[in-house]
């Protein structure tokens, strides 16, 4: 989105963001209920949902903040900003899930005795 120049670019980028957002949304639900012990499971969910729409209030004064601190606050800088962030984010989350993956398995019940 930071590189589009015309309409149809940005019509494409907001299509793959939709695409990205409706498959991960219900991967996030399903594994919470499959992750959850059945006595919780409704809190779970609660907060996950909670924690979802948090996080969509949130990111409008994370945008807000970061279009201060940029020395040219246009909205292509406050994408490029805004993927750069992401982009730190998914490195860290993906070397926490490397470091944590060893220990246990991904789903409950999923890995086999010997």
């Amino acid at each position: 989105m930071s590189q589009a120049h015309n309409a149809t670019a940005i019509y494409l980028g907001t299509f793959i963001f939709g695409i990205g957002m409706g498959a991960s949304i219900p991967y996030y639900f399903t594994f919470t209920a499959i992750a959850s012990p059945k006595a919780t499971q409704t809190f779970a969910l609660g907060f996950v949902n909670s924690a979802f729409y948090l996080g969509c209030f949130c990111s409008t004064f994370f945008a807000a903040l970061l279009a201060m601190v940029a020395a040219e606050p246009n909205v292509r800088t406050l994408f490029m900003l805004l993927s750069l962030t992401l982009a730190v984010f998914v490195l860290i989350s993906a070397g926490f899930n490397l470091a944590c993956n060893h220990r246990k398995p991904a789903i409950p019940g999923a890995m086999e005795e010997a």
